[in-house]
C-alpha cells in the first residue's frame, strides 16, 4: 500500500518547501516536527526516518504469463509479492523530558536530513546488483497497478506518560516527491517509421467526374466491385521519435508521407492528387511490469537492462495507463485542419509545423500548453520492475471524398529532464 500523509494534533511533519514541491538526490530536506496535544513524560524520544522503496505485487494474468503490447489487457494486482529497500536513514531529534499542559503552546522540533544517492546493493545468486542512482517516484496509479516507487518522512515520538504503565508510540508520516533524472545524456530523437497501406475505388478518381454527381449505373459499378471503376492505392508513412527528452525545446519530429502506390489504375496513375488531414489524436501508454525474479517472487534472476522498450521474457504483473495528449481539441480549437498535402513522395513535419514538446506533465503546440495530463513516467528498469511507454498516433485522413481513420503505435524511449 503506498504512504498516505498521515498527521494531527498528537504530532505532524511541515516542510519548509511550498505544496508540490520535488526533490532530487543530494538534496537537503528541512522540516519541523510538531507536538500540539497535551503530554507529561520525564523521557521522549524523536526520531526521523527517511524512507524510500519500491513495492510489487503479484497479479492474477487471466493469459497466463503472456501479454502482447497490443491488447487492452489491464491484470489486477492481488497482494504484495515484495518489497525492496532504497533509503533507510534514521535522524535522532530530540530526547529527554517533555511537558505541554492542557491549551498550552504547541512545541516543536527542527530538522534536516540529506537524500543521499546510495541505494543498496542486492545479490541475487552470484549477480551483485547495483544501480548507483535513486529512481523518481512513481504514482500508485489504479486498482491495476502492480509496482510503486516511494519517498517519505516518519516522525516517531516514544514515551512513557506520568502515571501509566506501558510505552506510547506516535507516528506522522510526509510523502515527499523524488524527481526523476535522465539516466545519459540526450543526443537525438532516433526516427521510428510506421507504413499503412489503402486504397479507394471510385469513379470520382477520374478528371472527368469530378466533382460531378455520379450517374445510378456508376454507383451501382461502385457498389458490386466492377472492374471499370478506377482504384488509387495509397501507402501513409509515419515517421515517429522513438526517443524523447521530456521539457526538451526541441520540436518533436513527425512527419508525414502519402505515396501513390503502382498497383493504382493505369488511367489515373499519372493524376495529380491531394489529401487532406482532419485530425490527429497522440496518446501515452504507460506499462507498469513487474519481472520475474526476486527471492520473495521464488524465481530465477534476469540480469536487467537499461532500454525498458520491451516487455520481458517472463513476468508476474503488469498494468497499464493510457493518457490522452490533447492534441486533438487543442487543433480543434485552433481552427488549423483540415490540411491539404499533395500525394508524392515530400514530407510534411507536422511536428514543426505544431511546434510540439513533449513536457512532464502533457504537451505544447506553439508555445501553449494543453491540458495538462498525469505526471509521465520516464523509460526505466531497475531492480524488478520496468516502466515502458508507446507513442500513439490517431490520423484522420480524406482522399477522393474518401475518410479513412488510421492508428500506429511505436514503443518509445522516455528521458527525463534535466
Amino acid at each position: 500500500m503506498p504512504a498516505i500523509k498521515k498527521g494531527n494534533a498528537a504530532l505532524r511533519i511541515d516542510l519548509a518547501a511550498p505544496e508540490g514541491w520535488t526533490f532530487a538526490p543530494g538534496d537537503t530536506v528541512i522540516g519541523d516536527v510538531v507536538r500540539c496535544s497535551s503530554i507529561v513524560t520525564s523521557n521522549a524520544d524523536l526520531k526521523v526516518y527517511l524512507r524510500g522503496r519500491i513495492q510489487t505485487t503479484r497479479t492474477n494474468l487471466s493469459n497466463g504469463n503472456r501479454y502482447a503490447a497490443d491488447t487492452k489487457h489491464t491484470a489486477y494486482a492481488q497482494n504484495v509479492a515484495s518489497e525492496q529497500i532504497l533509503l533507510s536513514k534514521r535522524y535522532p531529534v530530540f530526547e529527554g523530558p517533555l511537558h505541554i499542559p492542557d491549551g498550552g503552546d504547541p512545541v516543536s522540533w527542527s530538522f534536516t536530513t540529506e537524500i543521499t544517492p546510495d541505494p543498496p546493493r542486492t545479490i541475487y545468486g552470484n549477480i551483485d546488483i547495483f544501480y548507483g542512482y535513486l529512481p523518481g517516484s512513481t504514482l500508485p496509479g489504479s486498482s491495476g497497478s502492480v509496482a510503486l516507487i516511494e519517498y517519505f518522512l516518519e516522525a516517531e515520538l516514544r514515551y512513557c506518560e506520568e502515571g501509566q504503565s506501558g510505552e506510547k508510540i506516535t507516528t506522522a508520516l510526509e510523502p515527499i516527491t523524488l524527481r526523476h533524472r535522465p539516466l545519459h545524456e540526450f543526443h537525438e530523437f532516433g526516427i521510428a517509421q510506421q507504413i499503412i497501406e489503402r486504397k479507394v475505388r471510385s469513379h470520382h478518381l477520374l478528371p472527368e467526374y469530378r466533382p460531378s454527381a455520379l450517374t445510378m449505373k456508376q454507383k451501382a459499378q461502385q457498389i458490386f466491385g466492377s472492374s471499370k471503376v478506377p482504384e488509387v492505392h495509397f501507402q501513409v508513412e509515419v515517421f515517429l521519435p522513438n526517443t524523447i527528452q521530456l521539457d526538451n525545446p526541441s520540436f518533436l519530429p513527425m512527419n508525414l508521407i502519402v505515396l501513390q502506390k503502382k498497383r493504382t489504375s493505369n488511367e489515373i496513375r499519372n493524376v495529380g492528387r491531394k489529401a487532406w488531414i482532419n485530425s490527429i489524436k497522440l496518446s501515452l501508454d504507460t506499462f507498469t511490469i513487474v519481472k520475474n525474479h526476486g527471492a520473495s517472487l521464488e524465481a530465477g534472476f534476469s540480469q536487467p537492462t537499461n532500454s525498458a522498450t520491451s516487455f520481458p521474457a517472463k513476468f508476474v504483473g503488469t498494468s497499464s495507463v493510457a493518457q490522452d495528449l490533447h492534441l486533438e481539441k487543442a487543433i480543434q480549437d485552433a481552427n488549423i485542419f483540415p490540411l491539404e498535402l499533395i500525394v508524392s513522395d515530400d514530407p510534411i513535419d507536422l511536428g514543426s509545423m505544431l511546434q510540439l514538446i513533449l513536457h512532464s506533465d502533457g504537451l505544447s503546440m506553439r508555445g501553449m500548453r494543453l491540458q495538462k495530463v498525469l505526471p509521465i513516467t520516464p523509460s526505466l528498469d531497475v531492480y524488478n520492475i520496468r516502466y515502458m511507454n508507446w507513442l500513439k498516433v490517431e490520423l484522420s485522413l480524406t482522399m477522393a471524398n474518401e475518410r479513412f481513420n488510421l492508428d500506429t503505435r511505436i514503443p518509445v524511449k522516455i528521458l527525463a529532464a534535466e
